[in-house]
């Protein structure tokens, strides 16, 4: 263990980064399932919104951004107290959900699984999604929007099949084979981006390589964010020209545009 000191010069117990022995042998005498064990040593609960230890997400900044509850429009899955946002859907989605606006914790949270390598905070948001989609038609397979392979190598996983299956354990869905729908062109960054250059930068991102696991199914694509839309209509597109009965979408987050 660590110790920092306060600027009147008394010393603060302060946790190390890596799990001591001690930590472990804490950890097995308590009742937890060993997966929770193994997964709190080497991710410790943290608040994503202001850091405090011990909690995924504090009551404090739970209650600063509460995330989206019914009524809500049955399209878009925003609040009816906020502007309907179906105009950004392509008509490709049928409808789509997410826990609330891109800022605050939940901005947070997507930043600390995407680049900061938290992967248990995909469990954090799995069960919450699955509960936001409750009132869709139920999904034949889920779709997570797939990375190039050149970034998931980088990055050394891909975050939405972590939320995908998450929502998987939950909802009892299977998780489309990171096989089946394949991004080949390895598209630039597209933070910033106007939406008419995302879109741009897509064109012809995806392919669906097996589509007899597509056709004739009810299919659920998820995602991290939703900005512009721009890469859930892609692949929606995709998803329907290779048979797909019906395409819904479910973000942690997504960009609210409250003047539109």
């Amino acid at each position: 263990r660590c110790r920092r000191v306060r600027s009147d010069g008394q010393r603060i117990a302060h946790r190390s980064a890596h799990p001591s022995w001690e930590d472990l042998a804490v950890a097995i005498r308590g009742v937890a399932p060993i997966g929770e064990v193994v997964r709190d040593l080497f991710w410790p609960r943290r608040c994503c919104g202001c850091g405090l230890r011990g909690v995924w997400l504090c009551d404090e900044c739970r209650a600063s951004l509460p995330i989206w509850t019914a009524p809500w429009c049955r399209r878009c899955g925003v609040p009816t107290s906020l502007p309907c946002h179906c105009g950004e859907l392509d008509r490709a989605i049928s409808a789509a959900r997410a826990l609330g606006p891109h800022e605050g914790w939940l901005q947070r949270g997507v930043q600390l699984l995407k680049y900061r390598d938290e992967l248990a905070r995909a469990e954090q948001f799995g069960g919450p999604l699955s509960a936001a989609i409750a009132d869709l038609p139920a999904p034949d397979l889920i779709v997570p929007v797939p990375l190039h392979r050149r970034r998931e190598l980088e990055r050394g996983y891909n975050q939405a099949r972590l939320i995908a299956e998450s929502m998987s354990q939950v909802a009892g869905v299977e998780v489309a084979s990171p096989n089946a729908v394949v991004r080949f062109v390895d598209t630039p960054h597209q933070t910033g981006l106007p939406a008419a250059q995302r879109r741009r930068n897509l064109d012809g991102a995806f392919t669906v390589a097996d589509p007899g696991v597509i056709r004739g199914k009810r299919i659920l694509i998820v995602d991290d964010v939703m900005t512009s839309g721009a890469t859930l209509a892609t692949l929606a597109r995709m998803l329907r020209g290779a048979g797909a009965e019906n395409v819904t979408a479910a973000t942690i987050s997504r960009t609210i545009n409250i003047s539109s």
